[in-house]
């Protein structure tokens, strides 16, 4: 009774192919969910700068509410980018803050943005006929007012 026993030997090559396939595979899925991440963060990016009080980094990147002095502001005309504003956003110049009364601003806070310059929330101290009523620094001489919620 003769056995006999074959020997077969892999090449070295054999051992490669399947774990470079696991590697190649590993990493394709990596890129695939840091993407998807990256994705749903931008998809989401809008809502969270509305929802969370920032400012986008473009023109009209605005919040529609912020907190300041322990209350919210509100501004339907700004909505940090998103659709759903009402009406085109009304921005004063210096000259029009001087010609109502606006004159002398004191600093009250700031919103922060995103990858960006904070924009500063302004209290007119003209003679009290404005309470109701803060301008933050969009950029360039231009003051965007906010209404205190719930007073109009």
């Amino acid at each position: 009774m003769t056995t006999s026993v074959t020997c077969t030997q892999h090449s070295p090559l054999e051992k490669i192919v399947p774990r470079r396939s696991r590697i190649v595979r590993s990493t394709v899925l990596s890129a695939i969910c840091v993407l998807l991440c990256v994705g749903i963060v931008a998809w989401n990016l809008l809502w969270l700068a509305n929802h969370d009080k920032i400012a986008l980094p473009t023109t009209h990147g605005l919040p529609f509410r912020f907190h300041a002095e322990g209350r919210t502001w509100l501004n339907q005309s700004t909505c940090a980018e998103t659709r759903w504003c009402s009406g085109d956003l009304k921005c004063l110049s210096q000259n029009e803050m001087m010609a109502q009364n606006h004159s002398s601003l004191a600093k009250v806070g700031v919103i922060p943005t995103l990858f960006g310059a904070t924009h500063p929330i302004w209290r007119a101290s003209s003679d009290g006929r404005y309470p109701y009523m803060l301008f933050v620094s969009s950029g360039y001489g231009c003051y965007v007012p906010y209404w205190l919620s719930g007073s109009w």
